[in-house]
């Protein structure tokens, strides 16, 4: 906490990559809010997002993704307890790609909960394998529980699939139509 106060103190201006993160330096650190800029963090645009096909074996099934770091921050607990939508739509498989300290515990979670033929764990994926589980994602989910901004909607998005953040993310106020839920309610992300 002193590094960063201290740096934000010392710094001549500020840049936050969201109204959230300027809200937390002003309300945290004391900086006055007239020397903090917002510029809100953009995606690589890709030229062309290659098409995919949906394997036959899932193709009547809706994919909900989770992808990024499987860390407390990401809010991932909160993506695994969303399972209560398989109590409306039994044909939902979740896809939580990504690593991290708490991936153990999400994959003992739904061995626990006995839905391992629900959820699939494909690990760290990059470049074209990361465009390919977005493109066949019938939603992206990120409920972070604090997120400064978070570009993986705007990648998700790129690739066609509709999103649900979490009002905690800076992202969300650059995506006025997305849905959005507290990322604590596990009923209402369902």
């Amino acid at each position: 906490y002193n590094i960063e106060r201290d740096g934000l103190h010392a710094a001549d201006h500020v840049i936050a990559v969201s109204e959230r993160t300027k809200q937390v330096a002003v309300e945290r650190y004391g900086v006055p809010p007239e020397k903090i800029s917002v510029v809100y963090n953009g995606a690589f645009l890709h030229e062309k997002i290659p098409t995919f096909s949906v394997p036959e074996l899932v193709r009547n099934e809706k994919r909900v993704l989770f992808m990024g770091r499987v860390t407390f921050q990401k809010g991932p607990e909160y993506f695994v307890e969303a399972r209560l939508v398989l109590n409306e739509m039994p044909d939902v498989r979740f896809i939580m790609a990504g690593n991290g300290d708490l991936l153990p515990r999400m994959i003992r979670r739904v061995a626990e909960l006995r839905m391992g033929s629900r959820f699939h764990f494909p690990g760290f994926m990059r470049g074209k394998d990361v465009q390919h589980m977005y493109s066949l994602a019938s939603l992206y989910v990120m409920p972070s529980v604090s997120e400064p901004f978070g570009i993986a909607p705007l990648e998700a998005l790129q690739c066609g699939a509709p999103i649900l953040l979490s009002k905690q993310s800076g992202c969300a106020e650059v995506l006025p139509g997305a849905l959005t839920v507290d990322f604590w309610d596990v009923r209402q992300m369902a």
